[in-house]
């Protein structure tokens, strides 16, 4: 059986074949920094330091986070503790990538995100992955290179990198994208929660289950996430994970939704104002529905007005 650093080699190996000379008259692979650095410990240092929850690590974007994470701290100091604990390492990747507060240099961010994901730090092998994608700060550019990190960055329990995965494979494997979603919905990323309970209420990827999917988007609505306020507004209108169909509830809830600018919202309000179902009959509150709509970017609203 492969020891415990397996995977760490395999990361590694992924990262070499990753990283390429570029520029005039370059051959050969790039060496990602000019000094030698001291090894990165395997345990991530004190989150407190940069005064960062778990929710906040698994639930931000890249760049929220490092922003919140220089609230309390400068790029000074996560480059002095990089060498001490591999949460520093990972900040200063993010840091050097989006160019907060320091001039964004994507070849730095290569080298100190490839140490960082070698210390399989997750949110710096999803950044890495979309480096090396993109072919940033030196890398080659290869989809293969890409995914690998990507799929590494889920195991080691990144819930953006599972995120990414799950719509990667929603139509084609939707246990496996489901499995995800719950991985990274329990870490308490919304979209993640989002998804997962639109599969369950859709018996997608495993049995249908509108009374969880449900509970999922009610703990969403709490936190103003527009779609599951008008998911929830569905059930309502449907019948559907609820003791029996309202129509009054499901425009309560469509219209908490379109005001958080949710432009599907404002056109299911359209409709039911044109088929007076729930709201007094009225073809001209329905158009004033679906041209909000259609401000907020929804398509099939552009297409009805016409």
């Amino acid at each position: 059986m492969a020891g415990p650093g397996w995977k760490r080699m395999a990361v590694a190996a992924v990262l070499a074949a990753a990283l390429c000379a570029c520029g005039p008259g370059a051959e050969g692979p790039v060496e990602p920094g000019k000094t030698e650095m001291a090894p990165v410990p395997d345990v991530l240092g004190p989150a407190e330091r940069y005064g960062l929850s778990d929710a906040e690590i698994a639930g931000l974007s890249p760049d929220e986070l490092v922003r919140k994470a220089l609230e309390k701290s400068d790029v000074e100091t996560l480059a002095g503790a990089a060498a001490e604990d591999t949460l520093s390492l990972g900040l200063l990747c993010l840091a050097q990538h989006y160019g907060v507060e320091t001039p964004r240099d994507d070849a730095a961010a290569a080298a100190t995100c490839t140490r960082a994901a070698e210390a399989r730090v997750g949110f710096a092998m999803t950044t890495l992955a979309a480096m090396t994608r993109a072919g940033e700060g030196g890398l080659k550019a290869s989809p293969a290179a890409a995914d690998a990190l990507l799929a590494a960055a889920a195991e080691a329990g990144d819930a953006r990198a599972q995120l990414e995965i799950a719509r990667a494979r929603r139509a084609a494997a939707p246990a496996a994208a489901r499995g995800l979603l719950e991985k990274c919905a329990a870490q308490g990323l919304d979209d993640c929660r989002f998804m997962a309970a639109q599969m369950q209420a859709a018996g997608e990827g495993g049995p249908k289950d509108a009374v969880a999917a449900r509970a999922g988007y009610e703990v969403l609505a709490a936190g103003f996430y527009a779609p599951a306020i008008r998911e929830l507004g569905k059930f309502w209108r449907d019948g559907v994970g609820v003791p029996k169909r309202d129509l009054e509830e499901a425009v309560v809830h469509f219209r908490r939704a379109a005001v958080l600018d949710d432009g599907e919202a404002s056109f299911l309000l359209g409709q039911m104002a044109e088929a007076g179902e729930g709201l007094p009959k009225s073809s001209t509150d329905a158009r004033a529905f679906y041209e909000e709509a259609a401000a907020d970017g929804y398509a099939p609203a552009a297409a009805r007005l016409k």
